[in-house]
């Protein structure tokens, strides 16, 4: 069924209940604004409607995503990279998850924090020398299963190695610098960042 103008209108102010309809207000303005010499409104605000969904999903990934306390060490140079965070803020009887990016062979995490007073708190290796494994992940960043339960409050410094095998402590200690050069044998990349442990 084809209505005509007539039709049309009554049905809008049928619908508009008693007031204005917006095809009336539409056609009002259409012909007002020519013969005040003005042209129609422009919508620039119009865009903003389509992308509220993009833009309410990107703000609850900004929401939910941890800020604020995750920590990075500065440049190794492109190769792989430590970041070390806390669900919810590092306090003390939280778990730090460490999570390594960039690691294209098959390497192992060292780790420990060194507070004000110079006490070092060893992360990995642990106490009965295990080291958890960095397997790569084309590419992927790599999030390992075990964290580290924090005890102490304060400013620390986290310093971390990625090593090509297992060492113990002191070998740990005792191992050369060699990330500016690309690692050596035993080290892939090595960094530090700082650490703040809420009471």
């Amino acid at each position: 069924m084809k209505w005509d103008d007539d039709e049309r209108g009554r049905m809008d102010r049928l619908l508009a209940r008693g007031r204005l309809s917006q095809p009336e207000k539409e056609r009002m303005l259409a012909a007002a604004l020519p013969a005040a010499g003005a042209s129609r409104p422009r919508r620039r605000w119009l865009w903003l409607g389509a992308a509220a969904p993009a833009l309410a999903a990107a703000g609850l990934v900004l929401m939910v995503w941890p800020r604020g306390d995750g920590f990075r060490a500065k440049g190794t140079g492109g190769g792989p990279a430590v970041t070390a965070s806390c669900a919810g803020g590092c306090a003390v009887g939280r778990t730090l998850v460490y999570r390594v990016e960039g690691a294209r062979e098959l390497l192992y995490l060292a780790a420990y924090s060194v507070d004000g007073a110079g006490t070092r708190t060893w992360h990995f290796p642990s106490g009965s020398g295990e080291l958890p494994r960095v397997t790569p992940a084309a590419g992927a960043p790599v999030l390992l299963p075990r964290g580290i339960r924090l005890g102490t409050p304060g400013g620390q410094t986290l310093h971390w190695l990625l090593l090509r095998k297992p060492l113990s402590r002191e070998a740990i200690l005792a191992t050369p610098d060699g990330a500016a050069t690309g690692g050596t044998a035993e080290l892939a990349a090595r960094g530090e960042m700082g650490l703040t442990v809420a009471p």
